[in-house]
């Protein structure tokens, strides 16, 4: 299997079921994952259990309401706007069907 080094992954809902079992396969290939929700409480929750399931320490949450154009701008703008992640480009867009 190819390595994802040096990728950005951000997966919309990665705080559970398959969204959260991509985000723990990609972080296991070496990407920087980084997963929606819609609350801190399970934002946190995932990012912790990703980190222990995959043993990357490369693993942010992103709050976000993705269920309207109108409310997906102001967590997209806070993802640009981060130095850090504004420099890479994000690779893969993994949607939670």
């Amino acid at each position: 299997m190819p390595k994802a080094t040096e990728k950005i992954a951000l997966i919309t809902d990665g705080t559970s079921g398959i969204g959260k079992q991509t985000a723990v396969a990609l972080a296991r290939l070496g990407a920087h994952v980084i997963v929606t929700g819609r609350s801190r409480a399970s934002g946190e929750a995932a990012v912790n259990e990703i980190k222990q399931l995959s043993g990357s320490q490369q693993i942010d949450a992103l709050m976000a309401d993705l269920s309207t154009q109108r409310k997906m701008r102001r967590p997209l703008s806070a993802l640009t706007s981060n130095p850090i992640r504004s420099n890479a480009s994000v690779r893969r867009v993994v949607r939670r069907a």
